[in-house]
């Protein structure tokens, strides 16, 4: 088992709703799909960065690593 100690941004492939451009996470993710979100409907979405919270990484590492 492995500790990510980093966090995992919605920067680099972008937001994406519906559809994923990245990489497959699986093998069972294939081509073909594209990953095309079919099935069910998406209603509602949102994302919110306004009154961002004071992060304080050198105690969210520290909690991290002492999972591990």
């Amino acid at each position: 088992m492995r500790t990510q100690t980093g966090k995992f941004t919605l920067c680099g492939d972008g937001l994406c709703v519906g559809r994923d451009n990245a990489d497959a996470v699986a093998g069972e993710y294939t081509a073909e799909s594209q990953g095309t979100f079919t099935g069910g409907e998406i209603q509602f979405v949102e994302v919110s960065v306004e009154k961002e919270r004071y992060r304080n990484l050198e105690m969210e590492m520290a909690a991290a690593m002492a999972l591990d």
